[in-house]
């Protein structure tokens, strides 16, 4: 959707890496087309993935230690739990052989995921109906949301009358009411550890770290005597610590980004997995000699899945999270020839560079092949970008790789998975309107126990 300023888009790998990584100064936003539109107050005018400048590395600084490789290890166990669970809900499809919903049934498990190690709660997804689980509910909800839906045609068409009304009322354009079951949900979550005088020793999740952080920076003490000394550290000390809607944001960030990224993913390479028997087999040989009698994925085990690796990212190829990424020009500044003025945005088309007969031959045929270590490191580092690249790399790139892993070898080891009933045609026709990709149509597949 045009927006009245130049959009430069190019397929051209070295262009985009200096683009995104060595000029990264110059273009460290993302562009957004509510972002000007929105009330600096509310929930989404807070989100990590549209802040910009100081704002978005102070948010982005306090969240990356919730990723590490450390705290990955922390979160291993409640993965292998919520797949283990996974693999006792499915046991229902092997019983009946009826073709069973992936998109649905992923979608609970990566929900219970999220809140097993994001909130050290259990959602009990799997065993409970959509209506019954509020999170699931809104988190769908939050994804409905159409690029040509009135309430973005509303906001684009009239800017200022609609920041008046939002300013007036406090009331959101776009889906106040699933903004307001987030900003409710999760103030109760964060008044309880705040109550918690051992919340601090008992949590170790994405949540108590934002608080902790967040309360650390309050009780900074200050020793000198000087006035105009303390009041300028206090300043900076509020510029840098979080406030309670950054915090609220983020975990809603979390939450729906974790949930539904990962199952579209799981339903995918499930659904490609079922096509290919001879593809499926030789994943289940890899995490039959890896995982075998262990009654869970160890934190060294993760790295030996080279051919479950190259599944997984044959598949983010085939069906990258989202069609493009972009980013704002802050200044004026020639690239290659290529003058950017300040205001204008610069689009990397990732389902074009995926889909490249040039990078990828047969782009539309499914070969795991591709990403074998060998292959990969033939290939420019900027022809593979399911979770960008650059300083604004997707944050929780390695949960969800994690999660990816552990589940699938969890399913792979327990059950065979067929083709349904119903045949669809390939390549498959996808949606793409809410700027993330989906099956047009629902995958289902049938299961076997082994």
């Amino acid at each position: 959707m045009y927006q009245g300023t130049p959009d430069y888009v190019t397929t051209n790998l070295d262009f985009i890496k200096k683009v995104l990584i060595k000029e990264f100064d110059s273009f460290p936003d993302r562009w957004d087309m509510t972002r000007s539109n929105m009330v600096e107050e509310s929930l989404r005018a807070n989100f990590l993935t549209i802040k910009e400048g100081d704002e978005w590395r102070k948010i982005r600084q306090r969240c990356t230690p919730a990723f590490t490789s450390g705290k990955m290890k922390k979160l291993l166990p409640p993965m292998n739990h919520c797949a283990e669970e996974l693999c006792d809900f499915l046991e229902q499809f092997a019983k009946s052989g009826k073709d069973f919903a992936l998109k649905d049934t992923f979608s609970k498990l990566t929900m219970n995921v999220i809140g097993r190690c994001v909130f050290a709660s259990d959602f009990n997804s799997l065993q409970s109906a959509d209506s019954d689980v509020p999170l699931l509910h809104y988190s769908k909800k939050l994804f409905e949301v159409k690029l040509m839906s009135p309430s973005i045609i509303l906001l684009l068409s009239f800017p200022n009358l609609c920041r008046f009304y939002q300013q007036i009322t406090k009331r959101s354009v776009i889906q106040h009411d699933v903004d307001q079951f987030f900003i409710k949900a999760l103030s109760g979550v964060m008044e309880q550890r705040l109550n918690d005088p051992e919340a601090k020793d008992k949590y170790t999740d994405a949540v108590q770290l934002l608080l902790n952080a967040m309360e650390e920076e309050k009780e900074t003490k200050f020793t000198k005597e000087d006035s105009d000394i303390i009041s300028e550290t206090v300043e900076k000390v509020n510029k840098r610590a979080l406030t309670r809607m950054e915090i609220l944001a983020q975990l809603v960030i979390f939450l729906v980004a974790g949930y539904e990224t990962t199952a579209t993913t799981l339903h995918f390479v499930t659904y490609l997995l079922a096509q290919r028997p001879e593809v499926q087999d030789k994943v289940r040989d890899e995490v039959n000699e890896i995982f075998g009698d262990n009654t869970e994925i160890g934190y060294e085990d993760v790295s030996k899945f080279v051919y479950m690796n190259a599944v997984i990212d044959e598949t983010l190829r085939i069906f990258p999270p989202a069609t493009r990424l972009n980013r704002q020009c802050q200044r004026d500044i020639e690239i290659d020839g290529v003058k950017f003025v300040k205001g204008s945005t610069f689009t990397a088309p990732i389902y074009a560079i995926h889909h490249d007969p040039e990078i990828y031959e047969n782009p539309e045929e499914f070969i795991p092949e591709r990403f074998l270590p060998d292959e990969v490191s033939s290939r420019h580092p900027m022809a593979f970008l399911p979770f960008g690249a650059g300083p604004r790399i997707c944050l929780g790139m390695r949960f969800a790789e994690y999660e990816l892993r552990v589940t699938l070898a969890w399913i792979i080891k327990k059950f065979k998975f067929l083709p349904a009933d119903e045949k669809l045609a390939w390549p498959l026709e996808l949606d793409s309107n809410g700027g993330l990709i989906k099956s047009k149509y629902e995958l289902k597949c049938k299961i076997v126990k082994l």
